[in-house]
Formats: structure tokens, C-alpha cells, sequence
């Protein structure tokens, strides 16, 4: 019997995903919001002429993509919330990155509803 001889195994390396999620603070650089776009401004509040001001928390991943958002604070309470939470679950960021590898991160962000006078 004669014996084969079978091409060598490649060790493929393993990319190990650090399971921390690393606040703005210890990251390289606080990832920025790709695209210009802002959450839209809901009609009732803006006839009613309603201002407001949300601060939001995202757990942003090593993709730049938002998995999860929170109202951390709103003034006023309730207005701005759907809005502001339909817009940031499909934002995308510039990936997180800790000692230039990308990592997860929880990023924080202030939004401002403010009206514009066009004459």
C-alpha cells in the first residue's frame, strides 16, 4: 500500500474580539457619525414650535455600526424620542479604535432640535 501524502494544514490565525466596550475616554479618537444627515424634526413639535435637547448613549461596534441606543437625558421628555431613536439605529460611525485596532465602544452624543426661521 502506498501512502498519500496530504498538502500541510494552514493554521488560520483567530481574530479574538476584545469583549470590553471602552468608553469614549479610552479610545484613540472619539469616533465621529459618517454622513450629514440628522434625526428629522417631528411635524406636531415643530408646528407647535417645540426646541429640545437629548444627550444619547450607542454601544457602537468594530463596524461602525450602532447595536444599541438609549435616551440617557431629553428636555423635554417624550417629544424627541422616536424620532432620535429610529435615526440613530441605523447611523453608522467611523469603527471604534483602541491602540490603532478597531474595538467596541460606547459613545455618547448631544442632539439639538432647534427651529430655523426661513423668511
Amino acid at each position: 500500500m502506498t501512502a498519500v501524502q496530504l498538502p500541510p494544514v494552514l493554521e488560520v490565525p483567530r481574530i479574538v474580539q476584545d469583549a470590553e466596550w471602552y468608553p469614549a475616554r479610552k479610545l484613540d479618537a472619539v469616533p465621529r457619525r459618517l454622513g450629514g444627515a440628522q434625526p428629522k424634526y417631528p411635524e406636531s413639535a415643530q408646528r407647535h414650535g417645540v426646541t429640545g435637547i437629548l444627550k444619547v448613549r450607542m454601544q457602537v461596534n468594530t463596524l461602525g455600526e450602532v447595536e444599541s441606543v438609549e435616551i440617557v437625558s431629553a428636555q423635554p421628555e417624550g417629544v424627541f424620542d422616536a424620532a432620535v431613536l429610529a435615526f440613530f439605529k441605523t447611523a453608522r460611525y467611523q469603527p471604534p479604535q483602541r491602540d490603532g485596532r478597531p474595538v467596541r465602544a460606547i459613545i455618547d452624543e448631544r442632539v439639538s432640535f432647534v427651529l430655523n426661521d426661513a423668511f
